[in-house]
């Protein structure tokens, strides 16, 4: 559910939508072939503590940033960046109190020929 209200919250911001509109993606089934993100759910193991209540959880997402042009796919991950990396939001269903950025790469993807940046976060958060 997560990845859900990561998805809400990144379409918020007019820098990102204004690098790819609303193409951010949650599955490999879309039809957009330039400037998109790809989000990947690594890791997202469910806790419960003595009581019978949710805990909070790390999960590890990944961002796959997309384009034909290699800064524009620089500058997708940047957007993110300033948007999740030491930060944290609130939505109905989820308070994730924090989002660190882990790693990232810049490569060509085989497949599409396009230019990828990919960087690796966990979020802390717990369910509201």
């Amino acid at each position: 559910m997560i990845e859900q209200s990561i998805r809400t919250k990144a379409l918020q911001s007019t820098a990102l939508t204004s690098l790819i509109e609303r193409n951010f993606h949650l599955t490999l089934n879309h039809n957009t072939d330039d400037n998109y993100v790809l989000l990947r759910v690594i890791d997202d193991p469910v806790e419960i503590d003595t009581h019978m209540q949710n805990m909070q959880v790390d999960a590890t997402i990944q961002f796959d940033c997309f384009s034909k042009d290699p800064q524009r796919a620089k500058d997708i991950s940047k957007a993110l960046d300033n948007i999740f990396n030491k930060q944290g939001f609130k939505d109905t269903y989820l308070n994730v109190q924090l989002g660190l950025k882990q790693r990232r790469f810049f490569d060509v993807d085989t497949d599409s020929n396009l230019f990828r940046e990919s960087s690796d976060y966990i979020f802390y958060y717990n369910e509201v």
